[in-house]
């Protein structure tokens, strides 16, 4: 099963992510803001990350969910993760 990670726990964020941690999928994720409550997605499984190098490392699969995405892209370093990478 592939390790998802999700940047941006947003209202559509924290929904795909309770879900797919429902269906049994290992989540990460990463949460720039403190205004997100991440509580019910830790309760239900899901590993917080600190950092885009952190959730790279972590994940097979990341989704963004982001209304900010210019401040994500242009620190992002790909490194070795050879995943695919969806935007929303």
């Amino acid at each position: 099963m592939k390790r998802i990670g999700i940047i941006g726990l947003g209202m559509m964020g924290r929904g795909i992510g309770i879900n797919l941690l429902k269906a049994g999928f290992p989540l990460s994720f990463l949460q720039r803001t403190v205004k997100i409550s991440q509580e019910d997605v830790i309760t239900q499984g899901g590993q917080p990350h600190s950092s885009i190098s952190q959730i790279t490392k972590a994940s097979q699969v990341i989704l963004l969910h982001s209304s900010r995405g210019g401040y994500i892209f242009p620190r992002w370093s790909f490194g070795k993760f050879t995943s695919r990478f969806y935007c929303h």
